[in-house]
Parts: structure tokens; C-alpha cells; sequence
């Protein structure tokens, strides 16, 4: 596959956690209460709309994962090609991330739904 695709397959994964990530904090009541795992608000209870936040953990597969060395090469054909494996590397590293990022922002309002609730 190419990184281009690579990158498109990490661009469906995110959308489809922060979709329901998204979901999953509808369910939530329009009032939860504030602990020690949800604090929103001041108060003994806060609005909903500040667990918001946690769609946007999914967005941290936007960030490259590219190592600081140089290319050193005369050949444009081969630092092609070492440019493209490069960002192999890095497109299937944020889909890693774009999976486990997901999970956790979907785990994460789960908690806030089953314990920050009542």
C-alpha cells in the first residue's frame, strides 16, 4: 500500500471513533455529576457538553512520526523511495494511534456514562 492510502485508512478510522465517541455522549444525561473522573462545571454538577473534549483525542494521529535524519543520497530516484518508506512508517504508526486513541475516547465516555453519572 502506499502511504497516500495508508493515510486515508487513518483518516476513516478517526472519523469513525470521534462518530462514536460521539454516540456514545448522547447517551449521556444533559447534568453529570462531578467527581474525581468528571469534573465539568462548578458545582455538584456540571453540563454535559464538557466531556466533549474527549472527541478530540482521535486527533492526536495527526501527528507525524517522522525521525529527524537526513537523506544523503545523489540518486532523486532512491531518496524517493526512501521518502516514501519513511512515510509507510509513519502513515501505519498513526493508524496505531488513530485505533488506540479512538478506544480510549470511547472507553473514556463509557466511564462518564456507567460512573460519572449518578
Amino acid at each position: 500500500m502506499t502511504s497516500k492510502q495508508l493515510k486515508g485508512i487513518r483518516t476513516v478510522i478517526m472519523i469513525c471513533g470521534i462518530t462514536a465517541a460521539f454516540l456514545i455522549w448522547l447517551g449521556l444525561p444533559a447534568w453529570v455529576k462531578n467527581n474525581a473522573l468528571v469534573h465539568v462545571g462548578n458545582g455538584r454538577f456540571g453540563a454535559k457538553a464538557g466531556c466533549l473534549l474527549v472527541l478530540l483525542l482521535p486527533l492526536i494521529a495527526l501527528i507525524p512520526h517522522r525521525p529527524d535524519s537526513e537523506i544523503h543520497t545523489a540518486y532523486e530516484r532512491e531518496r524517493a523511495e526512501m521518502t516514501e518508506e519513511r512515510e509507510k512508517r509513519s502513515a501505519k504508526l498513526q493508524i496505531v494511534w488513530a485505533i488506540l486513541m479512538s478506544g480510549v475516547a470511547c472507553l473514556c465516555l463509557l466511564l462518564f456514562e456507567l460512573y460519572g453519572v449518578f
